[in-house]
């Protein structure tokens, strides 16, 4: 068992429970409300949360597997991303992974919500497994910094949760919210 991976998904667990808590007070209309066309509601966002964390542990436990490292200008480009990930600033999903991490329409926040404790648990038992070694493995390649280590990974999709949490904050701030349901 790799400490470091164990200590990056304890990060990540904690990004999880805020995000559902601060989605659990709101009714079904503030759920769904975006703040203008084109823009993703709080379950679009949760959808998207899901479905990259789902991916990424796909991507890791398929690529630990073949043992190679990162180049260190990629290991520094992914700090970087995660860095990027830890702020409000707002950023476009990949055009090259689009079709895999954009949410869908038809979404309950339960079921997200028991999708996403699914995954976590999925994601939990896998780092449990990680090898110290293995951490600086190739664990995914991100479509803007490049490839990013297993450990990095982890560590990205904490960040990548905290960034949607601004989000959140964003809508919840908008006008429309309170009326919205």
């Amino acid at each position: 068992m790799s400490a470091s991976a164990v200590d990056a998904f304890r990060l990540l667990q904690p990004q999880k429970e805020f995000f559902l808590s601060e989605l659990s007070p709101w009714n079904s209309g503030q759920l769904r409300f975006s703040c203008k066309p084109g823009s993703w509601s709080a379950l679009q966002v949760l959808d998207h949360v899901v479905r990259t964390e789902r991916g990424i542990l796909a991507e890791m436990q398929k690529n630990v597997q073949r043992c190679e490292g990162v180049p260190f200008v990629q290991r520094f480009r992914g700090d970087l991303l995660i860095q990027l990930m830890r702020s409000p600033a707002r950023v476009q999903v990949p055009r090259s992974v689009a079709r895999f991490i954009l949410p869908g329409d038809a979404l309950d926040l339960a079921e997200l919500a028991a999708a996403w404790n699914d995954s976590q648990a999925k994601l939990g038992q896998w780092v449990a497994e990680v090898r110290e070694d293995q951490t600086a493995y190739a664990g995914f390649r991100h479509p803007v910094s490049g490839w990013m280590s297993v450990l990095q990974g982890v560590l990205f999709l904490a960040a990548h949760v905290r960034h949607h949490r601004y989000q959140l904050g964003r809508i919840r701030r908008s006008a429309g919210w309170k009326r919205a349901g």
